[in-house]
């Protein structure tokens, strides 16, 4: 009996052993499902902390490529700021270098303004006082010019008389010494002074007729015989003023040989193109007649200048009182020379293709010029000198 009560104990043991590790296997599972969840869990957490780093990263990247983009951008733009700048600073050089040679220029022409101011201040001392009375002096001279251009021709009158009676006195000569010579033979010698004396006279007879003035102004100016050969120019009045010759320089070669006496200051000596009209109180130095007339100045006044256009030229040496001034104007050339006491000067105009006329310029009271003479000559007496320069008409 003891052994049949056994048995049933050994069965509930194994069942509860069985029950035992089922339960277990579930508490297993229940502990490996628990643990997947809580790993699921801890996946799912890691996963979204994944993707809010995925998407922290992306936001970072494209905060710096907005930062790439925008550094790029500010680089471009301080690349081409640079360029700019730089074609700025060449451009800036290039005007500084061109306003420098500009202002290079301007103060070269300021200096020649200046200097051709200095010479105007000089002329514009007086110039009111003539520009006042120049009306004035245009009226009376349209009577004092009929009365002068009357005197001349009483004197033209007279001179042909004592040239006919010349003649006449020549041929009567002539005659008287063909008779004698019938008679008897005379020296050679004698009958050789005889036709030098005769020649001689007639050439100085043809001299001093074709030195006479155009533009006379009468009040002013004083047109008289100074030796009997030559013809003086006297100034009556402190007054500007230009005398101009009647002979035309239209052909051969023409040589007018002056001397200045008492000129104080300013004189001048040179052309005017015949076409022009002198007015009364002309000074060759104005605006209005520059243009037309090109002059030798004195040392004094302008250091021995040509000037013309409004343009002064250097070279000559400037003359003074009493010493000979001669201006040699070759037509075929169109050229004028000038010659200081015989020598001349390195300065000469030329392209002159007009006619002109020989002028003299005063200004002083008191002044004048001797006409030493002015005629044609067969051939040039100019030459190649040092340091020429050459004025264009």
């Amino acid at each position: 009996m003891q052994k049949s009560a056994y048995i049933p104990d050994q069965s509930a043991q194994s069942e509860h052993s069985k029950r035992f590790e089922s339960e277990k296997e579930k508490i297993l599972e229940l502990k490996t499902k628990e643990n997947e969840i809580i790993h699921s869990e801890s996946s799912d957490k890691q996963n979204q902390e994944l993707i809010q780093k995925l998407y922290t990263s992306q936001k970072e990247v494209i905060i710096y490529k907005e930062q790439y983009e925008s550094e790029k951008i500010k680089s471009e733009n301080e690349a081409k700021k640079a360029q700019n700048e730089e074609k700025m600073r060449k451009f800036a050089e290039s005007e500084k270098f061109r306003i420098e040679k500009e202002n290079q220029q301007i103060k070269k022409e300021n200096e020649k303004l200046k200097s051709e101011i200095v010479k105007m201040k000089e002329l514009t001392e007086s110039e009111k006082t003539a520009s006042q009375i120049i009306f004035i002096d245009n009226k009376e001279n349209q009577c004092e010019q009929e009365i002068q251009s009357k005197k001349e021709s009483i004197e033209s009158i007279i001179q042909k008389r004592q040239v006919g009676d010349f003649v006449s006195v020549r041929n009567k000569n002539k005659q008287e010494l063909e008779k004698e010579q019938q008679n008897s033979t005379p020296s050679s010698s004698e009958s050789q002074k005889l036709n030098i004396v005769a020649a001689n006279t007639n050439s100085e007879l043809s001299k001093a007729s074709t030195i006479s003035i155009r533009n006379l102004d009468a009040r002013d100016i004083d047109f008289i015989d100074a030796d009997g050969q030559s013809k003086k120019i006297v100034k009556k009045r402190s007054k500007y003023n230009t005398v101009s010759f009647e002979s035309v320089l239209d052909d051969g070669i023409w040589s007018l040989e002056a001397q200045f006496q008492n000129t104080d200051k300013m004189a001048a000596i040179g052309i005017v193109r015949d076409s022009y009209n002198i007015p009364v109180g002309a000074c060759p130095m104005f605006i209005e007649n520059t243009q037309h007339m090109a002059v030798y100045l004195k040392q004094s006044w302008g250091q021995g200048q040509i000037n013309y256009k409004n343009k002064s030229t250097v070279g000559n040496i400037g003359f003074d009182d009493n010493q000979i001034i001669r201006l040699e104007y070759d037509s075929k050339k169109g050229k004028l020379a000038f010659f200081l006491n015989g020598k001349q000067q390195p300065v000469s105009i030329e392209g002159i293709k007009e006619n002109v006329r020989f002028i003299v310029f005063m200004n002083a009271k008191g002044s004048s010029c001797i006409i030493r003479s002015l005629k044609k000559l067969t051939s040039p007496s100019t030459g190649h000198v040092s340091n020429e320069k050459i004025v264009n008409w």
